[in-house]
C-alpha cells in the first residue's frame, strides 16, 4: 500500500523539525539497540549505498524507520540511511542496477532483504 504524496510530505515536515542524535553502528558493522528494540544488522550492509533512483529522501527518527518507510511504499526497492545526518532516502534503484556510493556513515538494505515485521 502506497503512502498518500501529502502524508508523505506531512510526515517529512515533521522529521525535519526533530532534532535526532543517533548512531546506529559501530565501528565493526553492528546496529546499537537499546533495550526492546530491534536489531536489524542481519538486513542491512555497512558502508554501502544508492545515490541514483531517488523517490523521497527526508531526516528520519532511525533505521528501523527509514525501513518502514520503504516498505510502505510500492516503488521503493532499496534505502540508505545516513547514521550522522540520519537522512533516509528511498530508491528504485538496488546497488546491482543503480549508482553505488560509499562511505563510513552509510547503511543500505532492499525492500526483499527486510521482514514484514520491521
Amino acid at each position: 500500500m502506497d503512502i498518500p504524496d501529502n502524508i508523505v510530505a506531512a510526515l517529512a515536515a515533521i522529521m525535519l523539525s526533530v532534532i535526532v542524535a543517533t548512531n546506529s553502528l559501530s565501528e565493526f558493522g553492528q546496529q546499537l539497540c537499546p533495550a526492546g528494540s530491534y536489531d536489524m544488522t542481519s538486513f542491512v550492509q555497512s558502508r554501502v549505498g544508492v545515490s541514483s533512483g531517488i523517490i523521497w529522501e527526508a531526516k528520519s527518527f532511525g533505521l528501523r524507520e527509514c525501513a518502514r518507510f520503504c516498505i510502505s511504499r510500492s516503488s521503493c526497492s532499496s534505502f540508505t540511511y545516513h547514521t550522522k545526518t540520519t537522512v533516509c532516502g528511498l530508491s528504485r534503484d538496488t546497488v546491482d542496477n543503480g549508482t553505488r556510493t560509499t562511505g563510513p556513515f552509510l547503511i543500505y538494505s532492499e525492500y526483499q532483504w527486510l521482514p514484514s515485521d520491521v
